[in-house]
């Protein structure tokens, strides 16, 4: 006998039926309106009956994809901790979100449909794949990676005085620095 699934007026003809484990499975047709998040009645029909299977209100709601832009920033230390801001498209609301750092989940803080916030694992040094799980579905589309850099030292600082005026060029030397915009030198309170 034939199982079919009702998403609204789209039937879809059950993948999988097991009555003795009281499964049926139904791959979900195209979302009918792709303007936004729709949710549909979801009915099982038998075609040996013409009146649908009760489900007491059962609904599926399509969601509009998730899109990651970008994660900024792209790079933290291998020790981890540094708050990454994910922004793209479609973030819902959900307790269940997670970022993805190639194989690590960490959870996430949704802040705004084009804003989720989650703060980095360690891990050793190297590139990822960036990516965010919303639902227990991954994310539509995501080009951003995660670098984790060896941590930085600094050995020694030259001069390490100068004139209460300011304007002293000093000249740090260490190991692991990273070319990035983000760079500064900070004295006390002030960032140059």
């Amino acid at each position: 006998s034939s199982i079919s699934c009702a998403f609204g007026d789209a039937v879809v003809v059950a993948t999988a039926y097991d009555p003795f484990l009281s499964l049926v499975e139904c791959l979900v047709p195209p979302m009918p309106d792709p303007a936004g998040a729709t949710q549909l009645p979801l009915r099982l029909l038998h075609e040996n009956s013409p009146a649908p299977v009760g489900m007491g209100g059962v609904t599926f709601t399509y969601m509009s994809p998730v899109i990651i832009q970008r994660a900024v920033p792209p790079h933290g230390p291998e020790q981890g901790g540094t708050l990454v801001d994910v922004v793209g498209d479609n973030f819902i609301n959900t307790v269940d979100m997670s970022c993805l750092f190639g194989e690590s989940p960490v959870p996430a803080h949704y802040v705004s449909d084009t804003l989720v916030q989650c703060t980095s694992p360690s891990s050793i040094s190297g590139t990822v794949d960036f990516s965010l799980i919303v639902n227990g579905l991954y994310a539509y589309q995501s080009t951003a990676r995660f670098t984790f850099e060896e941590k930085a030292e600094v050995l020694s600082i030259l001069p390490a005085m100068g004139s209460h005026l300011g304007g002293t060029l000093i000249t740090i030397h260490g190991h692991m620095f990273v070319d990035a915009s983000g760079l500064a030198c900070k004295f006390g309170t002030s960032q140059t």
